[in-house]
């Protein structure tokens, strides 16, 4: 959550911020960062960037599945 004291210097929430706490994104976010962390990989942004894709590749298979 965004400190109040941020949200007083700049008057508002950044649209990118609010964006950012939807759950959906956050959730699948905050695993991809930790799941990062857990392995450490000799290159972080393309196993980070990896788990994302996998994770979309994922959420396709199941709506498609769902959808028959």
């Amino acid at each position: 959550m965004v400190s109040n004291s941020f949200v007083e210097l700049l008057g508002k929430e950044h649209p990118d911020i609010t964006y950012l706490k939807d759950q959906s994104i956050s959730l699948v976010l905050s695993k991809a960062l930790a799941e990062t962390f857990r392995a450490k990989p000799n290159d972080p942004k393309q196993y980070f960037a990896k788990y994302l894709l996998n994770h979309s590749a994922q959420k396709k298979s199941a709506l498609k599945v769902s959808s028959i």
